[in-house]
């Protein structure tokens, strides 16, 4: 679906709006994201980055990281003082990532792992001033360029799907479909987003664990809280579209993860994995477990003590992530 454009001028106007709006940096159209793992046979689980392709790759990932988190610290920004002229400083921002067709080009796997993470980001700090950004000039082209690129990551996921991978990935692209819909107000994509969580959480097995996320070595605890990070985020989204058997799944997910964070081998995750576990690298995604975790058992403390000293922000959900932990 081409996104229909707006006139620079009214970009340039829009961004000169106030002196304390950044310049605006445009996301590279074209990706050319690769991954970091070591990508030989020597490592099955895929948990083992690179450091040549760690290097490699760090400006590739900087040029589109850099004008996300942008983005994500202006929406933030609107969200703590609204006032329209960080509403208008936010939505150029925006609108120069719809005009230069941000992302479009994204051919391979890797990129469209990337893509539904940046997509996932971008759409949860739409939400944080959607009312105003509605009404801007550039809403119709910024919502358009986001509807694209969350149906192209839905049909990516579709296709993986259909060749049975169900994992991570899924419901992160899940979250970005569904992220989207509701800030176009996008039927289709929020009922994939929805689909995507009941798949995801049907994979939860009594224990409360995922066997996918358990296939990563010593990272399957970092990757069962990087799993449960979307589908929380995706039913603080859309609380209304959470079934019961959903909600009892995230708590026993939840409560797995919490049960074995911590502890030198892992715990249950560690004994299914087959080797000790490492801390998971994003302590800030524990925060999204406390809704759902279970009343017994000490979670609650714990939780605090997880979260002692982390910061609040995480690119993949949009910057300040207090908006989905409320």
């Amino acid at each position: 679906m081409p996104v229909p454009a707006v006139p620079l001028l009214l970009l340039a106007g829009a961004a000169g709006v106030s002196p304390g709006c950044p310049p605006v940096a445009t996301i590279p159209r074209t990706m050319e994201i690769v991954t970091r793992y070591v990508a030989d046979d020597s490592d099955a689980t895929r948990s083992r980055l690179d450091p040549g392709k760690v290097q490699a790759q760090a400006g590739v990932r900087a040029a589109i990281v850099g004008p996300v988190r942008r983005i994500n610290a202006l929406a933030d920004r609107y969200r703590q003082a609204p006032d329209p002229a960080a509403a208008r400083c936010l939505a150029a921002h925006f609108a120069a990532q719809a005009q230069a067709g941000a992302m479009t080009v994204s051919p391979a796997d890797a990129d469209m792992f990337f893509r539904e993470w940046m997509i996932a980001s971008l759409a949860i700090s739409y939400l944080k001033a959607k009312s105003a950004l509605d009404a801007m000039p550039e809403g119709g082209m910024i919502r358009s360029w986001l509807v694209q690129s969350a149906r192209a990551v839905q049909a990516f996921n579709q296709q993986r799907i259909d060749r049975g991978l169900i994992d991570n990935h899924r419901y992160w692209g899940g979250l970005a479909a569904l992220a989207t819909g509701l800030a176009a107000n996008d039927r289709g994509l929020v009922a994939f987003g929805r689909n995507s969580r009941a798949l995801g959480l049907a994979q939860v097995t009594p224990e409360g664990t995922l066997a996918a996320e358990l296939k990563r070595g010593p990272k399957s605890l970092h990757y069962h809280l990087f799993a449960a990070a979307p589908l929380a985020a995706s039913a603080e989204l859309d609380p209304s579209g959470l079934s019961a058997a959903e909600r009892g799944a995230l708590t026993r997910l939840a409560d797995r993860i919490l049960d074995d964070a911590g502890t030198p081998s892992g715990g249950r995750i560690g004994a299914l994995a087959g080797q000790p576990q490492e801390a998971p690298e994003a302590p800030i995604l524990f925060a999204l477990l406390r809704p759902y975790a279970g009343q017994t058992g000490g979670h609650r403390q714990k939780l605090d003590a997880l979260l002692a000293g982390a910061r609040p922000t995480y690119l993949f959900l949009g910057g300040d992530t207090t908006f989905l932990t409320r």
